[in-house]
């Protein structure tokens, strides 16, 4: 049998149980949500940082300086080093 639980002074009723699974439940689904189209933007703002960094490494005015500048994201955004 369901028993009463109680929330700081007030108590709930089964109904009341239900009602904060589903509040639990709907928060959870949002929240996954959330997490799915956050990681399809990086995804894509990542393929644009990408498509960009691949033109200008090909630049043909591209400095000595741009060139460490686009090195150095590569290692610590990127993780790639040169072998």
């Amino acid at each position: 049998a369901l028993q009463m639980l109680t929330v700081g002074k007030q108590k709930l009723d089964p109904k009341g149980v239900a009602l904060l699974a589903n509040a639990l439940k709907s928060a959870s689904q949002a929240q996954s949500v959330s997490t799915v189209r956050r990681q399809r933007i990086q995804s894509e703002f990542k393929d644009q940082v990408d498509e960009v960094v691949a033109a200008a490494e090909k630049s043909p005015t591209l400095t000595t300086d741009g060139r460490a500048v686009i090195k150095k994201i590569r290692e610590e955004i990127y993780g790639i080093f040169d072998e």
